[in-house]
């Protein structure tokens, strides 16, 4: 009798699982056998539990779409069956039910985005891609290949990010869809720039980015615009243009209340008054963008401000003599770098740990820990290479070629140098000239001794 009592309730739980998903439970003991009820039932009635598994989870984020990013949190429970739902309704050639459940995970609750999930996208972003090609719908399509551009850049996929927001504006330029084309010019600027590859086409990009948010009124690109265009300016020396550029993106994002890019551009705007010696401003600017971080949860930029705070307490460590005070501002640092790496590698940001893994290397250089700092610097130069981040890699290069000065390891210290110097050039960076100066120096040291050897023997 109980074997009857198990299957009956096998078989409920398959047929009725569409009731109240997110209340829904199957006892563990239950869970094989109804799996192999399931299986073994006839096609029609596979065929049709199917239907219901997709229908019911995928209606589940269109209605918590409908709360924008507070529903998210209504996704957490069920994503799992979420993305499973959507593979099967590729398999079954639902292509509009793919194209909207994805839509809503990339945009309507920023899913993807807030949950650090943007390598588990890539495969259903490029399911909606396709998708949205069989439903002939050009707009869709660009938009889920602009969304696909965004989460490969974000893992340090930059070549192939580049390449599909080209695609994308290609698209929407062809069907003068403006709004959109502000957004990915904008994003396909600030790919350009972190490759480093031609700094001069990136800001023509995005200066082309402004113009069209400012006609179609894409208020987040024209804010995202400002903030590349500052950041550009930064890389190459202009400090007041980049402080005027993170200025106005700042004053735009608090007219239209986008707490996200205030906090962004109050950092920004930090480090560029650390830059013009302002440390007493920068810090302020800082730890008030680090409580708008925490405030609205935002992980990657609440670990972006405590690494900053982290690289400003390093250079105030840097000018005081050797002591306690000196000590002391040295462990703190390591405390909010450390902190910021977490962030970075919960949020996958390749970028940010490269630049942590740098400082972090960074603070222990007082302690002449050679090892530990090589070591360190290599991990930071892999992963930044590995992700074609050029203007962090240049920064790392300078910094493992003064360690290695300092270890007598001069050769490979010149070669780190002169790399730094090429890459900083291509930048157009003003720190190419300190880049340069530094591989003469030690070019001279090796040449005398060189040239002592040579007299000795």
């Amino acid at each position: 009798m109980s074997r009857f009592w198990f299957h009956g309730a096998a078989r409920c739980s398959n047929s009725q699982a569409h009731s109240a998903p997110s209340e829904y439970r199957i006892h563990p003991l239950l869970q094989k056998y109804a799996a192999f009820q399931l299986g073994h039932a006839v096609a029609k009635e596979q065929a049709a539990c199917r239907e219901r598994f997709i229908n019911h989870f995928t209606e589940e984020v269109e209605i918590s779409s409908r709360e924008g990013e507070d529903g998210a949190a209504k996704i957490d429970p069920i994503i799992g069956n979420v993305m499973k739902a959507i593979r099967e309704a590729a398999g079954l050639g639902w292509h509009r039910k793919v194209s909207d459940t994805v839509l809503a995970l990339a945009v309507g609750t920023r899913f993807f985005e807030s949950r650090n999930l943007e390598p588990e996208s890539v495969p259903l972003l490029e399911l909606a891609v396709k998708a949205a090609g069989q439903l002939d719908d050009p707009d869709r399509v660009a938009a889920h290949t602009a969304h696909l551009g965004n989460a490969l850049q974000h893992i340090g996929r930059l070549k192939e990010a580049i390449l599909k927001y080209e695609t994308a504006i290609t698209i929407v330029r062809k069907t003068g869809n403006d709004y959109d084309l502000s957004s990915n010019l904008q994003n396909l600027g600030v790919a350009m720039l972190s490759t480093g590859q031609n700094p001069a086409q990136a800001e023509k990009v995005l200066r082309k980015a402004f113009d069209v948010a400012k006609r179609a009124q894409n208020w987040d690109a024209l804010i995202g615009t400002l903030s590349a265009l500052g950041g550009l300016c930064q890389q190459v020396g202009r400090l007041e243009d980049a402080r005027n550029f993170y200025s106005n993106a700042l004053q735009a994002a608090r007219l239209f209340k986008n707490r996200l890019a205030e906090g962004s551009n109050l950092s920004n705007g930090g480090l560029v008054a650390d830059a013009m010696g302002d440390v007493v401003e920068a810090e302020r600017m800082i730890r008030e963008a680090l409580a708008i971080a925490r405030e609205i949860g935002d992980r990657r930029g609440e670990g972006n401000r405590l690494g900053h705070l982290g690289g400003i307490i390093i250079r105030r460590a840097e000018k005081l003599p050797a002591g306690p005070e000196r000590f002391c501002l040295f462990e703190n640092a390591r405390e909010q770098i450390n902190a910021a790496l977490r962030a970075a590698q919960e949020t996958r940001d390749q970028e940010k740990i490269a630049s942590w893994l740098m400082n972090l290397g960074a603070t222990y250089r007082h302690t002449k820990d050679n090892d530990r700092v090589l070591a360190l610097f290599r991990e930071a130069l892999t992963v930044a290479t590995e992700s074609g981040f050029a203007q962090v890699e240049s920064q790392i290069r300078y910094n493992l070629g003064t360690a290695l000065v300092e270890c007598g390891q001069l050769e490979a210290a010149l070669a780190e140098l002169r790399q730094s110097g090429a890459l900083l050039d291509k930048l157009g960076s003003p720190r190419a000239v300190i880049a340069h100066q530094r591989a003469a120096q030690v070019a001279m040291v090796l040449a005398d001794q060189r040239a002592k050897r040579k007299t000795a023997d």
